[in-house]
C-alpha cells in the first residue's frame, strides 16, 4: 500500500507522480484499486462508471472516452446503475475517489491520473480497445481457452468433458456467457459418453440438471442461448477431424440419449465418438 490515506503524512499521490512519472504512478494505483475488484462484472461496471463521469468532463476526459473502444450505449447512465460491490465502502470507486482527492487543487492533473488509472484497469481486464469485444467474458472463448490435455482412449467426448472440468476448476468465477457455453459443451459431451457406454444415465441426468440451472441463472434470451450453444459447438468441432458437426447433430444426440431412444452398445466394443456422430448424421457408420 502506498500509505496515501494517512492524514498527517505528505501528499504521497503527488510525490509518486513526481518521483515515478504519471504512467508508472497510475499503474501502481490501478493495481491497488484492482485489489478491491472481486470479479469481471464489478470491473466492467467500474469502467463504465468512469466513462460515464469522464464524458461530462474536460477535453482530456472526453478524449479518453472517445478512445475507449466501448459503445456509448454501454456507459451512459452507468453511475445511476451502480451497486454495493462497486461504490460501497470497500469498493474500487471509493478508493479511486480517495486517490483523486489528493489532486483536487489541480483538476487537469487529477483528470489525467484518473483516466490513466481507468485505462490500466481496462487493459488488465481486456475491455474496450484492449479486446476484440467490449463486454466481460469476451477474453474467454472456449475454443481457444480450454486446453486440450486429456488423452483418454475413449476419444473426443471424454477428452472434452475432462478438459472442461479442468478449465472451470482453474477458473472458479467465470462470466455468465462462458458458463452457459460450458454447460452446452458438457451436456453434449456427456450424452456422447453415454452413447459410447462409458457412463450411466445418472451422470446424464445430473449434467442435465446443471445445464437447466445454468440457463436459469445466466440468461434465457434466445440470442444469449444461441451464442452460448454456438461457442460450445466451435469447441467440440475443434476436437473432431474428418466430420463437421452442427447444433442439429448435437441436439439430436442429446434428445436421443435423454429420451431413452438411444441406448449404449452392451457388447465389449466401445464405439468411437466419430462412429456415433456419423451414425446420427448419416444413418450409418462410415
Amino acid at each position: 500500500m502506498f500509505g496515501i490515506f494517512k492524514k498527517k503524512e505528505k501528499n504521497l499521490v503527488k510525490l509518486a507522480i513526481q518521483r515515478d512519472g504519471l504512467e508508472a504512478a497510475s499503474l501502481g494505483f490501478a493495481k491497488q484499486i484492482i485489489t478491491r475488484i472481486s470479479d469481471t462484472e464489478v470491473a466492467y461496471q467500474f469502467v463504465l462508471e468512469e466513462l460515464d463521469a469522464a464524458r461530462q468532463g474536460n477535453e482530456s476526459a472526453i478524449a479518453f472516452v472517445n478512445q475507449s473502444g466501448i459503445e456509448e450505449s454501454e456507459y451512459i447512465g452507468a453511475m445511476s446503475r451502480s451497486f454495493e460491490a462497486v461504490d460501497g465502502a470497500d469498493g474500487p470507486q471509493q478508493m479511486m475517489l480517495m486517490i483523486c482527492m489528493h489532486l483536487q487543487d489541480d483538476t487537469d492533473s487529477m483528470v489525467k491520473l484518473r483516466t490513466k488509472i481507468a485505462d490500466h484497469i481496462m487493459q488488465s481486464f481486456g475491455f474496450g480497445r484492449f479486446s476484440k469485444a467490449d463486454k466481460p467474458g469476451a477474453q474467454f472463448v472456449l475454443k481457444t481457452s480450454v486446453q486440450k490435455v486429456d488423452q483418454s482412449e475413449y476419444g473426443q467426448f471424454v477428452q472434452i468433458n475432462n478438459d472442461l472440468g479442468k478449465f472451470v476448476e482453474d477458473k472458479p468465477e467465470l462470466p455468465p456467457e462462458v458458463m452457459m457455453a460450458y454447460g452446452y459443451a458438457r451436456r453434449f459431451a456427456v450424452a456422447g459418453m453415454f452413447a459410447q457406454g462409458v457412463v450411466d444415465s445418472g451422470l446424464v441426468n445430473h449434467v442435465k440438471l446443471i445445464f437447466k440451472s445454468l440457463q436459469q441463472s445466466t440468461g434465457l434470451t434466445k440470442e444469449f442461448q444461441n451464442n452460448a450453444a454456438q461457442e460450445s459447438l466451435d469447441l467440440i468441432n475443434s476436437y473432431f477431424d474428418g466430420i463437421e458437426l452442427n447444433l442439429m447433430d448435437l441436439g439430436k444426440l442429446c434428445h436421443s440419449v435423454e429420451s431413452g431412444t438411444l441406448n449404449p452398445d452392451t457388447t465389449d466394443y466401445v464405439p468411437s465418438p466419430t462412429d456415433i456422430m456419423q451414425k446420427l448424421k448419416y444413418g450409418k457408420s462410415q
